[in-house]
């Protein structure tokens, strides 16, 4: 089986030039939502989700539990997730990791980010 670029040599010369923000913004208009951003948590990944949530914060950011990542893999995911404490953010992008590490409340459901801080 063949896998061909769906880029044209043109395109990926436009691309090139574009600044981080714009590649986003290319990639939403060119495959809406179905753009989506895997990640291991690690330093260079955590540079991209924060990229994501302050221009792209439709792009949904998810990680491959495979019951074996450290706690601080966790702990990293719900940090990234919460709303930065200054007015500057553009709000969180919530990741799976963060749902899965939410405390499971009654009834089967995950808690929600503030019911697991105790806010609202």
């Amino acid at each position: 089986m063949s896998t061909q670029s769906p880029f044209t040599p043109e395109v990926l010369q436009e691309v090139e030039t574009f600044k981080a923000e714009q590649v986003l913004r290319f990639a939403h208009e060119r495959y809406g939502d179905r753009v989506a951003f895997a990640s291991s948590f690690g330093a260079e990944d955590v540079v991209v989700i924060d990229l994501i949530s302050r221009h792209a914060p439709w792009i949904r950011v998810f990680t491959l539990d495979t019951g074996r990542l450290p706690q601080e893999t966790y702990e990293l995911a719900i940090d990234l997730t919460q709303p930065p404490p200054t007015p500057w953010g553009a709000g969180a992008c919530e990741t799976d990791a963060a749902r899965l590490a939410r405390p499971v409340a009654p009834g089967g459901r995950r808690a929600s980010p503030a019911t697991r801080s105790g806010g609202g």
